[in-house]
């Protein structure tokens, strides 16, 4: 699966959920958009995407088989519990990235006099 990020492709892995993968897409999307995800981040996307999909496994897991085995607590919750910490602190350093780059437009190519008026030149 790959997803397209600015102007680049990042390659998620092929085992996760269809609700993983269109999450981090949007998010990818969104954050492209802004112009703040830099390749430096595609880590960081894949860490997310890994991390949502674990916890979104263990949840549905949970919903089917209830917290409890027998008189103990179904091993699934840890896995939940751990997946959406991780996933919470991902979003908070991305949360950190676009803090520190606020939104800009995408820079458009200068046009042909704009590059002669911005040319430093010798001044005698």
């Amino acid at each position: 699966m790959k997803i397209k990020c600015a102007n680049r492709y990042i390659n998620l892995p092929d085992d996760l959920s269809a609700e993983a993968y269109n999450y981090i897409r949007r998010l990818s999307r969104d954050l492209s958009e802004e112009n703040i995800l830099s390749a430096v981040d595609d880590g960081m996307l894949l860490l997310l995407a890994r991390s949502y999909n674990t916890y979104l496994a263990a949840s549905k897991k949970l919903a089917e088989d209830g917290h409890f085995v027998g008189d103990k607590p179904h091993p699934a919750i840890k896995i939940a519990k751990d997946s959406q910490v991780q996933v919470t602190k991902l979003l908070l350093e991305l949360n950190k990235v676009r803090r520190r780059n606020p939104a800009r437009p995408p820079r458009e190519p200068q046009s042909p006099i704009e590059q002669f008026i911005n040319t430093k030149r010798e001044i005698r």
